[in-house]
């Protein structure tokens, strides 16, 4: 499962884990903003080969992010274009980079853009509703924060009901007009708090209404609480989480790392199922690691600290999911044998891939629980 094919005179990025995984062309982009090997790409279009990954490091003229004393919380794309969101302690800054001109670059929004801008984030995911341009972020506690990619502000919406969490998952239902948030720390964390969120706890916001609701799961496989697991969208009302840990000292099972959350609409209940699923000999179990789902049918997980050492590997593993959700049939693979170009144009899919984004760690207690990587 370790990239140990690639020969010397290709580019081989460090371990890492809490990177930005964004899709974009064919290419998954991967970003942190620290290290000499910070922003690098991961060519997906043609045959995939997990022991041979084609990774691309990217020169960017960075801004320079890091002047700015901040890392990125959280990312997104929009059209062509990367928003990167970064606070340390204060309001937060925006960045943006156009994926579709040559060269690269980060570029920084107006000052206007940080009026109503939310201040020291840290463990939040952010995604965006396509259909109107706005992205949202839950800062954990009490405020949704809007971000309206057409006129570069903010709007924040007061919270009285949700629970605190930090490094949860979000996960869009554009047919619903819901985000469905599920697992992470609850409570004060920053503060050595190590409740994690109880995973039939589901955590529901309208983006119609800016109104939480909390439903209770009580159907289903019973699945134990987690926190830096990963979440995509496999079919309109299945979200397939995948990785974390139970606890800031356990790791997740194998038997139940890979779970699905299905929606039924009519009803309005939840419930958990765990496929019957065979893992590759020494595959290991992430967490804080990206998953990105191509084409509806490979979910590509890669980098994230490894749950039974709580340190990254260097180099990380790569691992490919094969997924039928409409089957509810689920395959890790060692390869990709048809390019996904040529899959694409034979059985092109309207449903665009979810967005999971990730974000560096800040608070001690991280610091304590995980070896932060070497980026």
């Amino acid at each position: 499962m370790f990239i140990n094919a690639i020969t010397s005179n290709e580019f081989i990025p460090s371990g890492r884990s809490v990177q930005a995984a964004i899709y974009y062309n064919y290419k998954i982009y991967f970003y942190n903003n620290s290290g000499s090997n910070k922003f690098f790409t991961l060519d997906i279009s043609n045959i995939f080969d997990i022991n041979a990954p084609k990774f691309d490091k990217l020169d960017v003229n960075k801004l320079n992010a890091s002047s700015y004393n901040i890392t990125f919380a959280t990312s997104a794309l929009f059209n062509s274009v990367i928003y990167s969101f970064g606070s340390q302690n204060k309001a937060i800054n925006v960045f943006s980079m156009n994926l579709s001109t040559s060269p690269l670059f980060w570029k920084s929004e107006t000052d206007s853009s940080r009026a109503n801008a939310p201040y020291g984030l840290d463990g939040l995911t952010s995604l965006i509703d396509t259909s109107t341009g706005k992205l949202y972020l839950f800062n954990g506690y009490d405020t949704m924060y809007v971000w309206n990619m057409y006129k570069s502000s903010w709007q924040y919406f007061p919270i009285n009901s949700a629970t605190q969490k930090a490094y949860y998952t979000a996960t869009y239902l554009e047919n619903l007009k819901k985000i469905i948030y599920l697992g992470g720390f609850n409570g004060n964390y920053q503060n050595n708090g190590d409740e994690i969120s109880p995973m039939n706890q589901i955590l529901i916001y309208s983006t119609l209404t800016n109104q939480w609701t909390t439903k209770t799961v009580q159907m289903g496989n019973f699945l134990p609480s987690r926190v830096g697991h990963s979440a995509c969208l496999v079919a309109n009302n299945k979200i397939l989480i995948y990785g974390g840990r139970s606890s800031p000292l356990n790791p997740i099972n194998s038997s139940n790392a890979l779970a699905i959350l299905e929606i039924n609409n009519d009803t309005d209940t939840y419930a958990w199922n765990i496929p019957n699923i065979t893992y590759l000999t020494d595959q290991t179990i992430p967490f804080y690691h990206s998953a990105t789902l191509i084409s509806n049918t490979y979910m590509i997980v890669a980098f994230g600290n490894i749950s039974d050492k709580l340190s990254v590997e260097d180099p990380s593993p790569i691992s490919v999911l094969k997924v039928d959700a409409e089957n509810n049939e689920y395959q890790w693979l060692t390869s990709i044998d048809e390019p996904i170009l040529i899959r694409l144009y034979k059985y092109p899919v309207s449903m665009p891939p979810p967005l999971q984004t990730f974000l560096p760690i800040k608070s001690q207690y991280h610091d304590q629980m995980i070896q932060t990587p070497n980026i």
